[in-house]
């Protein structure tokens, strides 16, 4: 429950998506243990406690990703395709190199050990589905039907116009506030001509010309 409220917490609605994910992860577990007949050890059960963790930390780094290519200019849709395919390799890698590690616990363990290495290897397994494919799975479904709002997403700016806010209010003096003020301005014109000149129903063609104007106003600056 305390990893679920943290979660929530640090990246809203993804967070709350990666709890209910942890929820299926531990169910799938259970199942798993119950079906298989394996005799859970407190070693056995500090194993299925590990990868939760490492479950939690998988979606972390997809977040962190995701929040990146948000706050980077790019519409949800292609932060969320973008974030999961560069979180994939970080994730294999660690997933494999923990795989690894169990099968050599089993191979030369004995007793307890063999339970720790068991229970570690399934849920390393288990896991890794949970991660990239019911988060991303429901992830897509809640953009699919609209919940597209960026700030539900964790990003700190909705995109760079709004970046330009706090430097307005920072300003030392008033001529300054009122260069910035007008850049703000510009810079929201450019990016929705850019946005109505996409084609329509090309969503990453429009998030590229959204892009690309948000660039060209920040060069300016």
């Amino acid at each position: 429950i305390l990893v679920m409220l943290f979660m929530i917490l640090m990246y809203q609605l993804p967070g709350f998506v990666a709890s209910v994910a942890l929820v299926a992860y531990i169910a799938i577990t259970v199942l798993c243990v119950v079906g298989f007949r394996i005799n859970l050890s407190l070693p056995g059960i500090a194993g299925i406690f590990l990868t939760i963790g490492m479950a939690v930390d998988s979606n972390v780094i997809i977040f962190e990703r995701i929040r990146e290519e948000l706050n980077g200019g790019k519409s949800v849709r292609a932060a969320v395709k973008s974030g999961f395919n560069r979180a994939f390799s970080a994730i294999i890698d660690s997933n494999i190199t923990t795989i690894i590690a169990a099968l050599v616990l089993w191979k030369f363990g004995t007793g307890a050990i063999q339970g720790f290495a068991i229970t570690l290897f399934m849920g390393v397994i288990i896991s890794f589905i949970s991660a990239l494919f019911i988060t991303k799975t429901l992830l897509d479904a809640l953009v699919g039907i609209g919940v597209t709002n960026i700030k539900l997403f964790g990003a700190k700016y909705a995109d760079k116009y709004e970046a330009l806010e706090p430097m307005r209010q920072n300003a030392d003096d008033k001529h300054c506030k009122n260069i910035v003020g007008r850049l703000q301005f510009g810079h929201e014109q450019f990016a929705r001509h850019a946005e109505i000149r996409a084609r329509p129903g090309d969503d990453k063609n429009r998030s590229r010309c959204v892009y690309s104007a948000q660039t060209c106003a920040f060069h300016v600056l």
